[in-house]
């Protein structure tokens, strides 16, 4: 599973997941005290540690695998896929001369079809269920 990447939560107690939780204007902020606020990405790379690199993460999933990798930020264009925004969407944005900063704030306040379409998956799922 090496060079494989998964979305992390960033969390005082973080655990790796198949999707990003969260995304916002403050990807720097690190850990959090406010439970799934910030998602990250965690790259698996068992090389970091003959990299000698500082800030290298393991984690042992639930079958007692140890992952070993980093944990990087979401770019702005991940942002905007997660969004559901087009590589030509936010390539137009990004020509403009915005900041990586107000790129960020762009996605995390967008409300795309898409987003709410799945929202609306899991509402109904829901009230079927009751």
């Amino acid at each position: 599973m090496d060079n494989c990447v998964h979305f992390i939560d960033l969390n005082p107690n973080p655990k790796l997941t198949e999707i990003a939780r969260c995304i916002t204007a403050r990807q720097d902020s690190g850990i959090s005290n406010r439970k799934a606020e910030h998602s990250g990405v965690f790259v698996e790379n068992s090389d970091v540690l003959d990299n000698n690199e500082k800030f290298a993460v393991a984690f042992v999933d639930p079958n007692g695998e140890v992952h070993i990798g980093r944990i990087r930020k979401l770019t702005p264009r991940e942002c905007w896929k997660l969004q559901g925004f087009t590589d030509d969407q936010f390539d137009k944005a990004k020509a403009t001369g915005l900041s990586d900063s107000r790129l960020y704030k762009m996605a995390g306040n967008a409300v795309t079809v898409n987003v709410i379409s799945e929202i609306g998956k899991i509402i109904k799922k829901v009230n079927d269920k009751n």
